[in-house]
Parts: C-alpha cells; structure tokens; sequence
C-alpha cells in the first residue's frame, strides 16, 4: 500500500461516492508496479455490482484518474494518476494553502481612504472539473454508431452497446477490429458462426489478427487490377505517338513530325 498515493486520493481526488470508493481501492493495493486488485475486490470495496464497477473505472480512466495496463488472461494494473495540487500545503492534513496578495501602500500628502464594492483578490487557484460522464455518453453514442454501420451482424443493440460504453479510451480499436472481421473468412462461412455484437467486445475478440476472406480478396484483387489498369493507361498517355510516315517509329525519330507534334500547344 502506498501512503502517499492514499492520502492523495482521500484529500484530492475530484470525485465522490462509488468513483472515490474505487480510487481509494486501488490506492490501497498499489506499489511501486502499480496494483493488480480483481474487479470484484474492487466492486465489493464498493458494494456495487462488478459490471458497474467496470464502468467507474472504465470513467476514471477517460477522465484521466486512472491508467489501466490491459493483459489478456490476466488481472490489469492501475494506477492512480491523483497527485497534490500546488497550493497544497504537504502536510498529513493536506491544506489548501490560498495566498494572499500583499499591498505596498503608497505614501501621500493626505491619504484618502476610497470605499470599492469589489470582494478581496483570491490566487486560489480552482480545481478542474471532471465531471465528463455526460459528454462520455455522448462520445460513446457516436462511436457506437460507426462500430454498428460496421459490424456483419445486427443484433442486440442494447446489449451490445452496455458492452461497448465500458471500454471508453478502447472504442477506436473495437471498430478496427470490427472492420478486419467483417473482412475475415468467418464472414465467408455460416451466419451462425459469426460472433453477436455483444460478444465480440465482451470477449474481446477485436484484440485478434483475422485471415481475410474470399470477398476480401477478391475486392484487395479488383483494387490490384484497376491500379495496374490506371498506371498502364497514364504510360501510355505518356509515350509519343506514331509517326505519320512510318507507324513503327515514334515522331521523335521523325524530323518532320517531331517538330509538328512539339509545335502543339499542351
């Protein structure tokens, strides 16, 4: 347990109820390597479900509480990124210390006190806001919307985006993984071998490298062909014409031709 990256947690962390009771989890697991709790230790400290615990987490990673070292087939690493603000005052109370602007009064002849309804300067410098779950939600919707235009098999929606919304800094990676298996040869065999929605994130098979399929190597093939055809007709724009008195020579070889053809405008 480190005692430094608790206290940070307990006096600074800008978020309260289940988040904090999170942090302050991890925080009491993590070391020099990080921590490596479950998240269903993590979700009982809580006393919240483990899916809701995921989906905290999931947020305090988007709002740049938490960093997360993903291993397949093993428990993540976090990290608390909670350190003291610069008016803290580095005591065990952790006090916000808030400076004072200092005044030098100005000799005059005759001083004249002047009222002012302005309220007494604070350098107190206010702490940022993380309260993005909205506009996460938000993010969330969209992406989900690009995976789903993708995605070979349209069904469980719902389902399939609660598993999507955990993933947060991982949705761009989702839908590549989409895009490679929508091309895969699984595409080419039964509907029902191709995994739902759901599962495909759930399961993380969007980590997975895919064979492609026969239609996507027929379309990379068609691609292939038309490339060929466009660099072979560009060739052949290129390349001079016939000269008029004798087709199997070029009018560079023409005197007569060559400088009729270089006469033409471009």
């Amino acid at each position: 347990m480190s005692i430094e990256k608790m206290a940070a947690v307990l006096h600074h962390a800008p978020v309260k109820g289940t988040a904090k009771l999170l942090l302050v989890g991890i925080a009491n697991h993590e070391g020099d390597g990080g921590a490596w709790p479950s998240m269903a230790t993590l979700a009982r400290y809580a006393n919240v479900t483990e899916r809701n615990a995921i989906k905290m987490v999931r947020l305090l990673e988007s709002a740049g509480l938490v960093e997360i070292d993903e291993r397949l087939g093993r428990t993540n690493i976090f990290r608390t990124l909670v350190e003291c603000p610069p008016n803290c005052d580095g005591t065990v109370n952790h006090r916000h210390v808030t400076p004072v602007a200092s005044i030098t009064p100005v000799a005059t002849d005759t001083p004249t006190p002047v009222a002012s309804d302005t309220p007494p300067l604070s350098l107190a410098t206010p702490e940022p806001s993380y309260n993005h779950q909205n506009n996460l939600t938000i993010d969330a919707q969209t992406k989900f919307d690009e995976f789903w235009e993708i995605y070979p098999k349209k069904t469980g929606r719902r389902a399939a985006f609660e598993e999507f919304e955990l993933y947060g800094l991982k949705w761009d990676a989702i839908i590549d993984g989409a895009k490679r298996y929508a091309e895969s040869e699984i595409i080419d065999g039964e509907e029902r071998w191709i995994k739902s929605p759901a599962n495909f994130i759930r399961d993380q098979t969007w980590r997975q490298r895919f064979k492609p399929g026969i239609k996507a190597r027929r379309k990379h093939a068609e691609q292939q062909r038309a490339e060929i055809q466009q660099n072979a007709e560009n060739e052949t724009r290129e390349l001079p014409p016939k000269c008029k008195h004798n087709p199997d020579v070029s009018v560079l070889k023409c005197e007569m031709c060559r400088t009729e053809w270089l006469a033409q405008p471009e």
